[in-house]
């Protein structure tokens, strides 16, 4: 039964790479409307705030430096990011 978990796990993985990157090229894509690309980066904002508390809440409960670091990692690379997404279209 150990083969099916980790068919999940690669299919999950797989299912959320699509999602994020599709996610991602909408909200930056002139192309689409103001109004969808709104909607777009706040799920796109949702889902890593989700994964961040996720962390968190992991860090909190097993008492795990590891996921604690890993919710910081997470944090620190993002929202730099998403600060310089939105100063760059600010300008444009």
């Amino acid at each position: 039964m150990e083969g099916g978990v980790e068919l999940v796990d690669v299919l999950l993985e797989i299912i959320l790479n699509l999602i994020i990157d599709g996610y991602s090229e909408a909200a930056s894509d002139r192309k689409v409307p103001l109004a969808v690309r709104v909607i777009v980066a706040i799920l796109l904002v949702a889902v890593y705030g989700g994964l961040i508390g996720f962390c968190f809440y992991l860090a909190i409960h097993d008492q795990s430096w590891i996921a604690a670091a890993i919710g910081v990692l997470i944090l620190f690379v993002t929202v730099p990011a998403i600060i310089r997404y939105f100063k760059k279209n600010k300008t444009q």
